[in-house]
């Protein structure tokens, strides 16, 4: 992952990879690390879209 993202590509980056890593947890039965990366996909998407939101703001 991304240490500090700054641009919505990077955030979406983010995204798919705490993804990925939550359905490798769900297989191997751990919930509760999947339901906490569910989350941060969830957080970077939501940055992600509020990142694109504010640049057609100004535009």
């Amino acid at each position: 992952m991304i240490p500090y993202p700054t641009t919505p590509g990077e955030y979406r980056h983010n995204m798919l990879t705490a993804r990925r890593w939550m359905h490798v947890c769900l297989d191997a039965g751990e919930y509760e690390e999947a339901k906490r990366l569910l989350a941060k996909a969830a957080r970077c998407a939501r940055i992600a879209d509020e990142i694109e939101q504010e640049r057609k703001a100004a535009a």
